[in-house]
């Protein structure tokens, strides 16, 4: 048997929920093989004509690799000639080799099941082919159903493991993003950032790191997975893990760790626009983010007789509040119309 890089040594078992992952595990470890012999691995073996043709610098005309061994040299060849048809040999010989060993392979991942459809009462898999495998296996598995959907939704909401790295956890969100676009059910770049959210809430480095990229990134319509992925692999480990930052988190549910976070950033749009304004010599014009804080001795009626969701009890109700008003999807009309703390869950208690 050829050796193989130790990386491809088994592919994973296809069922209905891994098939897209299963089928890019496919293509790398047919993509990987045999690359010095041909651009583009043994990918021959597994793509049908549109596939093989979309493949980068190739047309339709665009012929497979061949690997029959050509007729020996004539008695008085060339050294050359004779050199090309030894070179010719053996990396046919190789590339059978390792055609070999992840034909073996892929057959493995396709479980019993799937073997005793496709094989032959006598040649057993001898003569199924790679592409016969692939096509049966699409034909099989590649139809959405309602449970694998719900399976991979649900997936995204888990909570990251304390021992899980931040980078595979996020990966492992990227490999579900990538299943529901191969079935036109692509996600958002703003959901698939809150749902990340939300699943690193245990977290608390990974909460100030998120806290950091949105307040850096106000612009929803600018964040996208990928920069999001690649900040928090980055700044992560840089977050100032503190006695005050590790309360915060703690009190930061799932429900609302995404209300905290937005919170932060509104508070930073406020004071770069009060700073605006008093640099253009008006006063500021927003609401205040905090009010005169009353003496202990002082009823709160008496400084604040009005509630505002984001504000906390200040000068002006959550209905008429510009910070919220400009944030619809975070802030609902729940939020809006709040009249205490407790009306809506994660409601601010300033001044309370």
């Amino acid at each position: 048997m050829v050796d193989v890089n130790p990386k491809f040594r088994t592919l994973p078992k296809i069922s209905g929920d891994t098939y897209f992952q299963w089928r890019r595990d496919v293509y790398a470890l047919y993509a990987h093989l045999a690359t010095d012999i041909s651009q583009h691995g043994l990918l021959d073996l597994i793509l049908d004509t549109p596939e093989w043709i979309a493949l980068p610098g190739h047309t339709a005309a665009t012929a497979r690799p061949l690997r029959d061994l050509p007729a020996n040299p004539a008695d008085n060849a060339s050294a050359a000639a004779v050199a090309l048809f030894n070179r010719i040999a053996v990396n046919r010989s190789r590339a059978l080799g390792l055609i070999e060993d992840a034909k073996e392979m892929l057959i493995e991942s396709i479980g019993t099941t799937n073997i005793a459809s496709l094989r032959n009462p006598i040649t057993d898999m001898r003569h199924v082919t790679e592409l016969m495998i692939m096509t049966a296996m699409s034909t099989k598995y590649s139809k959405l159903s309602s449970v694998t959907l719900a399976q991979w939704k649900h997936f995204l909401t888990i909570p990251i493991d304390s021992s899980m790295d931040i980078e595979d956890f996020l990966a492992s969100h990227k490999a579900i993003h990538d299943n529901l676009e191969c079935v036109k059910q692509t996600m958002s770049e703003y959901d698939k950032i809150i749902d990340a959210t939300k699943a690193l809430s245990p977290r608390v480095a990974a909460g100030l790191a998120i806290t950091a990229y949105k307040v850096d990134n106000p612009d929803v319509s600018t964040q996208t997975f990928a920069l999001f992925t690649t900040f928090l692999v980055e700044q992560v480990p840089n977050m100032p893990v503190t006695a005050s930052s590790m309360h915060y988190t703690a009190h930061a549910t799932a429900a609302d760790f995404e209300a905290r976070v937005a919170a932060a950033v509104d508070l930073r749009l406020e004071a770069a626009m009060d700073a605006r304004f008093a640099a253009m010599g008006f006063a500021a014009t927003m609401q205040p983010r905090v009010g005169t804080l009353p003496s202990p001795s002082t009823p709160r009626s008496q400084h604040h007789t009005k509630y505002c969701y984001f504000h906390g009890y200040c000068n002006h109700l959550g209905a008429t509040c510009t910070l919220m008003a400009a944030n619809t999807a975070m802030y609902t009309r729940a939020k809006l119309a709040a009249k205490s703390p407790t009306d809506v869950a994660g409601g601010s208690t300033k001044n309370a």
